[in-house]
């Protein structure tokens, strides 16, 4: 902006579309309008009516936590039911196994027997050896059953120390998890979005200022536009057919630069009588260009504005001729 010109014509530049505010508003706006498809971008891309202060610090692992306890409470509790339901089966399967076993040691022992007394029959010189073996088969026996029977209390014990073990959940009912992990799941999707939540809130801001300091440019623009009018409204206009269009000053709707030179010495004239300090004496020079009779309207208005005037035109003499008017 160049502020040694006129104020009309500093307006005019302030306000014009290739001036500097209009160009710089432009800019603005089309920043404005970048940030803003962004935004919308961003928006279309979040759940709807997303808010991500209410997903930033929810803490899903402690979601995953409970719902492996409430896993492992489950487990629990349904390894209780099968033990409870599988107990009285377990029972009859230990006592299966110990009968089965009396059954193969009796078969046993009877198949000894029938041997020995073959061995009896046919080999009578073995018979004290061999009826010594068959007075110890009792004792033979009665120390098998002890084993057995110690390994039927010993499987008895453990199955009902395991069923013990689970009793605090046998009447217990497992607990639904489908909801938490639903809400987990929700959870995790809703954090995923925080990032470019937090991204459109920042162009959020960006278009907030942006948008003041567009308008803050309309407003000069639009106060650079209305103040020549305001200023001209009020303003008492001491040239007779001045008027400003645009920032530049016009005489009956030309601008000076148009006016011929008769015309430009008068509008001299009538701008240096506004100044009513100083001398009240105005120089014009080359009035050779004005014809006789131009000559003399410019002398009487400068009469009839009460200012002394000294005025200077060439000829063809060599001589300086004064005439004192």
């Amino acid at each position: 902006m160049n502020y040694e010109q006129n104020i009309l014509a500093v307006l005019n530049d302030i306000q014009a579309e290739n001036g500097t505010y209009f160009r710089s508003r432009q800019d603005v706006n089309r920043d404005i309008k970048s940030k803003k498809s962004v935004v919308n971008d961003i928006k279309a891309a979040l759940p709807q009516d997303y808010d991500g202060n209410q997903w930033e610090n929810v803490n899903v692992g402690a979601l995953y936590t409970q719902i492996e306890k409430i896993r492992k409470s489950n487990e629990q509790i349904e390894k209780a039911k099968r033990l409870k339901d599988g107990y009285e089966n377990k029972l009859r399967a230990i006592e299966a196994d110990r009968d089965i076993a009396l059954s193969a040691l009796n078969s046993e022992m009877a198949a000894k027997e029938r041997n020995i007394e073959t061995q009896l029959a046919t080999l009578k010189e073995q018979i004290n050896s061999i009826e010594k073996e068959k007075a110890g088969l009792s004792s033979v026996r009665a120390d098998r059953e002890k084993v057995i029977q110690s390994e039927y209390r010993e499987s008895i014990a453990k199955h009902e120390s395991t069923v013990m073990s689970y009793s605090e959940y046998v009447d217990m009912e497992p607990q639904p998890v489908d909801a938490l992990l639903k809400k987990a799941e929700e959870t995790e999707k809703m954090k995923s979005h925080i990032n470019e939540w937090r991204r459109m809130l920042s162009l959020q801001e960006d278009i907030k200022q942006l948008t003041e300091k567009s308008t803050s440019y309309t407003e000069k623009i639009e106060k650079a536009r209305n103040l020549p009018g305001e200023i001209l409204e009020k303003a008492t206009i001491p040239i007779e057919g001045l008027s400003v269009k645009d920032g530049i000053p016009l005489i009956n709707g030309l601008p000076v630069s148009n006016l011929s030179e008769g015309e430009k010495l008068m509008l001299c004239i009538d701008v240096a009588a506004q100044n009513h300090g100083g001398l009240q004496i105005i120089l014009i020079d080359g009035v050779e260009k004005l014809s006789e009779e131009n000559r003399k309207k410019l002398y009487a208005r400068c009469r009839e504005k009460n200012l002394q005037f000294i005025a200077t035109r060439t000829d063809d003499s060599s001589d300086l001729t004064v005439i004192e008017l």
